[in-house]
């Protein structure tokens, strides 16, 4: 199903609270690194009280690595961890996915702001769900990058209540968990030339003139 990471932030704990509820750690490729977790923020109030024992579960859950196994100190070296997994060369997290979870840095300011989490679907061919503020997809699609929809219901991405949109993303994780292989393997080969303008868009990014806004 997909490639997530998960710290600290509410909306990271109540990702980790839905993947525990649904029992799919063992058949998804998650990061839970638990950095800064001893700041633990408490029930994230984005999330409907079905997942509170899910909650207190993942919480006692070991750290899970993906990538950063080799960094000795995520805790007081966080550009290392940034620096290593934006440039990871496991290509494999997303050849036996189709699709990625993105946990931006923020979820409930009105602000929108991108991250090297967004940038490594882009690049990497993957189609994603995010979870952030609302309009971010608005915004993606404003720098000239294509989305999802309408196999991916991207109706989230307007809803400016923080809980709601929260539940229509894991409505929509749902759905698409429930799709057959075929199903995904046909929407795939539909897709690619979506993938294909996304990555390049992105790396034509690096080259072509650009202003600060």
């Amino acid at each position: 199903l997909s490639l997530m990471r998960t710290g600290k932030r509410p909306h990271r704990i109540a990702l980790a609270s839905y993947y525990e509820y649904n029992k799919l750690w063992e058949s998804n490729n998650i990061s839970w690194l638990k950095v800064g977790m001893h700041q633990n923020p408490g029930f994230p109030s984005v999330l409907d009280e079905k997942y509170r024992s899910s909650y207190k579960e993942v919480m006692n859950k070991d750290k899970v690595e993906l990538d950063t196994q080799n960094i000795e100190n995520k805790w007081k070296n966080y550009a290392e961890v940034t620096a290593t997994t934006y440039f990871t060369d496991k290509w494999d997290l997303y050849q036996e996915t189709f699709l990625s979870v993105v946990s931006e840095t923020y979820y409930d300011i009105e602000n929108i702001f991108m991250t090297e989490k967004i940038m490594k679907p882009l690049y990497n061919l993957h189609p994603f769900i995010v979870t952030t503020s609302p309009f971010f997809l608005k915004k993606l699609k404003e720098l000239g990058f294509k989305t999802f929809s309408p196999f991916i219901d991207e109706s989230y991405d307007n809803e400016t209540n923080h809980k709601k949109r929260m539940e229509l993303i894991f409505d929509e994780l749902d759905r698409f968990r429930n799709k057959s292989l075929d199903e995904l393997k046909s929407w795939w080969k539909d897709i690619l030339p979506i993938l294909e303008h996304n990555q390049k868009t992105f790396f034509n990014m690096s080259i072509e003139k650009t202003k600060k806004i």
